[in-house]
Parts: structure tokens; C-alpha cells; sequence
């Protein structure tokens, strides 16, 4: 078991959250990536809704130069978090590619046994044996783009 500890800071307005998440063995980096996201997009909209409460400061702050500020750093954040969830699409796209590839492998790799098992039944009794032609996986039917090559990559080596 691992935690993993993710602090959301806005700096200039003192706004500080922490999420602490475990991660075991059923729990993946997307769910750790989704609690993110939830935290962060949490946190945003508090800010979004606070920044419209700011009163006016007397102790002579230049508040709206720090609401300013803030809402950029908002929009960054959001960016981040609308680039964070893009990434864990694309991972869920990548492990859904890779289960299809790896089903379409076995029953190749079933059926060349099968063949197997079929050769030494017909020498043994004595007739001819004509293998199959079999072609479950061919790797052009998949598009890979780089990040699910990089993972691939991984698996093989």
C-alpha cells in the first residue's frame, strides 16, 4: 500500500487543499488521476464562486490585481485539469486497444495449438494432415499512436 499526497495551492490568496489517496493493489493511476480531477475542479469552483465575494480591501492591497491573478492561475489550473482528464481517456483508449490486441494474439496462438494437436492426432493414425490458414491478430488492423507504442515497447521488453 502507497499514499499519495496531492496539495492544490493558490498562491496570493492563501487557499491550500490536500488530498490524500491510497493506492493498493485494485486501485489504479486512473482512479488516482479521477480523485485528482474531482478535488481540483472542487476547488475551482469555490474559488470561482468566492472571487465574486471579494469586498473591497482597506489595508491598501491592490485586490483586483490579486483576483486577477487568481483567475488566471484558475484558467491554468483548469487547463490542467481538462489536460489531465484528456490523458486519462487516452490511457482508458490504450488499455482497451491493448485487451483487443491481446484477445485477438490468444486466439491465434489457440488455434495454432489446436492445428498442433491435430497433426500429431492425423500421424498417428496414419492420414494426411492440411494446416489451417489462421489469422486472428494482424497488427496492421491496429492504429498506434505514439503513447500506446511506448507502452507496447514496454510490455515487449
Amino acid at each position: 500500500r502507497a499514499d499519495v499526497l496531492v496539495q492544490f495551492e493558490v498562491l496570493g490568496l492563501g487557499v491550500c487543499s490536500q488530498v490524500k489517496v491510497g493506492v493498493e493493489g485494485a486501485r489504479c493511476l486512473n482512479d488516482v488521476v479521477q480523485i485528482c480531477a474531482e478535488s481540483g475542479s472542487d476547488l475551482a469552483e469555490t474559488l470561482r464562486e468566492e472571487s465574486f465575494c471579494v469586498q473591497e480591501d482597506t489595508s491598501g492591497l491592490d485586490t483586483e490585481h490579486l483576483r486577477q491573478e487568481a483567475a488566471a492561475r484558475l484558467s491554468k489550473w483548469e487547463t490542467l485539469l481538462t489536460e489531465a482528464e484528456v490523458s486519462k481517456v487516452r490511457g482508458l483508449q490504450a488499455t482497451q486497444l491493448l485487451k483487443e490486441m491481446r484477445v485477438a494474439y490468444y486466439k491465434e496462438l489457440d488455434s495454432y495449438r489446436e492445428q498442433i494437436y491435430r497433426q500429431k492426432i492425423a500421424e498417428a493414425s496414419g492420414t494426411s494432415f492440411t494446416p489451417d490458414n489462421v489469422v486472428h491478430f494482424d497488427p496492421s488492423d491496429y492504429i498506434i499512436d505514439a503513447d500506446v507504442q511506448q507502452i507496447v515497447n514496454e510490455k515487449v521488453s
